[in-house]
């Protein structure tokens, strides 16, 4: 049978526009299935980021709190070598 260049042309936009295997559609599918998994993939290292935050600032907070005792034990030190110096001059 003999078809025309329009029902050609026809044939050819509605195998591309078709809403299950059209190659529009594919597309489609192809890039909401990479958004899908980028978004995922942004939750998980937000989600790592987060944690790593808590970790850090947990350590954060042992450190000043080490920092801060040893400051008052060489302020204790500071002390006690002038009571050990003001004792030995009088």
């Amino acid at each position: 049978s003999q078809t025309g260049i329009f029902d050609s042309s026809y044939e050819v936009l509605n195998d591309l526009s078709d809403t299950i295997t059209g190659a529009v559609q594919t597309a489609i599918n192809g890039y909401e299935s990479s958004a899908k998994n980028l978004n995922e993939t942004i939750a998980k290292r937000t989600a790592m980021l987060e944690n790593m935050r808590d970790v850090l600032t947990r350590r954060f907070a042992a450190a000043d709190a080490a920092i801060g005792q040893l400051n008052n034990q060489g302020s204790a030190i500071t002390n006690f070598m002038k009571t050990l110096q003001s004792g030995g001059n009088s």
